[in-house]
């Protein structure tokens, strides 16, 4: 197989997402970030310490632009101790990506661990950032750029 020479239209550019809530579009995600922690206990052996991992935690932030009020539908449900979880779906479809590739993640049963309830500015476009939990054995990768 022939080594492909990567250029600098290839670095990809335009990610997409959408929250859903029981199927339903709540918004578009114009921005996401998402990490996994990785949780360690040290093993020793012999004289060397090691280590195994015990858990995995998931983290992010999701910034959305503001069309709709659903988000105070999420406030009313935890104010009366309900926990509203949502599935992102996430796509990098940049048309200039190697052999016109996509890539895609699934993020299921995720949740709010921070609900802003300001409106932002006089001027300019109105979005909101929220911070999120989720359960990293529950992302996959539908579509990988090779």
């Amino acid at each position: 197989m022939a080594k492909q020479t990567v250029e600098g239209l290839n670095v990809l550019a335009g990610a997409w997402g959408e929250l859903r809530v029981d199927n339903e579009t709540w918004a578009e995600v114009t921005n996401v970030t998402a990490d996994v922690e990785i949780k360690r206990e040290v093993v020793q052996i012999g004289l060397d310490e090691d280590s195994k991992i015990v858990a995995l935690s998931g983290t992010g932030t999701i910034t959305v632009d503001k069309v709709f009020s659903r988000f105070v539908e999420a406030f009313q449900k935890i104010q009366k101790g309900k926990d509203t979880r949502f599935d992102l779906y996430l796509k990098v479809g940049d048309p200039d990506a190697v052999g016109g590739q996509i890539e895609t993640v699934s993020i299921k049963g995720a949740w709010l661990n921070k609900l802003p309830l300001g409106f932002g500015e006089n001027t300019g476009k109105i979005g909101a950032e929220y911070t999120i939990g989720f359960k990293p054995t529950q992302t996959s990768f539908a579509d990988k750029i090779k």
